[in-house]
């Protein structure tokens, strides 16, 4: 999912395993970019991940897309 509010972006995104390429269902890569740099890299659980894209959406951030693409952590 790719939240943004003016400047900010915060990207989720799925995440697999470099030892055997399976997708983890309960980890996901939270990306939060600034004027197009990359601030922070976290990965976080799914439960973690629902409440903070709440609150983005809570404090007027905008979905703009859904993001599908596995990263490797």
């Amino acid at each position: 999912m790719r939240l943004q509010s003016g400047s900010m972006v915060v990207d989720f995104y799925p995440t697999k395993s470099w030892l055997d390429n399976n997708i983890n269902p309960d980890k996901f890569l939270k990306v939060l970019t600034f004027c197009g740099e990359t601030q922070k890299k976290e990965v976080v659980s799914e439960k973690k991940m629902i409440a903070e894209i709440d609150s983005y959406l809570f404090h007027d951030y905008t979905a703009i897309s859904n993001n599908t693409l596995p990263q490797f952590v």
